[in-house]
């Protein structure tokens, strides 16, 4: 889809991006990363939701950013370049940089997409109306649900893996795991609703 906001495949509409759009309806596939609480999807919207361990979430974001700052592939291969590069300016000398720069709403984003003011029961409770939810550590497996539910044949794919390895200290490890505390409770309570 590159940058464009609606496509049709096989007289299939795919949305992406657009609240407005979104909000209609009128489409096979929709996808954005809007907020839950700006969104106003039409009452029996399917939705699917995909969580991830929050620091894999926070060093994967790292990676991706230190990708696009070293990278002389970057500008060609990432149609969101210009804006990303903006972000990467957060980097700084060293991990702890990042943290220090990076704003609050990035740190916790996936607690941030199902409540305004980054509250967990509210977001929990948002994440929990969803039609499915599932998780990076178990894609596979949770595709197989939205497979059998909606009787489609989706296949799993990776688009992109920032390759790296990062050499971070037991502090620097610490340090985000303090800053995702609210995620981590997020994600937790999350997985524990689910399992009851």
């Amino acid at each position: 889809m590159g940058r464009r906001c609606q496509v049709c495949r096989k007289g299939l509409i795919f949305v992406r991006h657009q609240p407005s759009l979104i909000n209609q309806g009128n489409y096979f596939y929709g996808n954005s990363h809007n907020p839950a609480h700006r969104l106003q999807l039409p009452k029996e919207t399917f939705t699917i939701t995909i969580l991830r361990d929050p620091l894999s979430r926070l060093l994967s974001y790292y990676r991706y950013l230190l990708y696009i700052k070293n990278s002389p592939q970057a500008k060609q291969q990432e149609p969101f370049y210009q804006e990303v590069s903006k972000e990467a300016l957060n980097l700084g000398n060293s991990f702890q940089d990042f943290l220090d720069r990076i704003p609050q709403k990035t740190i916790i984003h996936q607690l941030k997409m199902f409540s305004k003011n980054g509250q967990v029961d509210e977001a929990v409770d948002r994440v929990l109306q969803c039609s499915i939810v599932c998780f990076t550590e178990s894609f596979s497996e949770d595709l197989g649900r939205i497979n059998q539910r909606l009787q489609l044949s989706l296949t799993e794919r990776r688009d992109r893996s920032f390759a790296g390895t990062l050499d971070l200290s037991p502090a620097d490890l610490a340090a985000a795991r303090e800053v995702l505390a609210p995620e981590f409770e997020f994600i937790e309570t999350v997985q524990k609703k689910l399992a009851a």
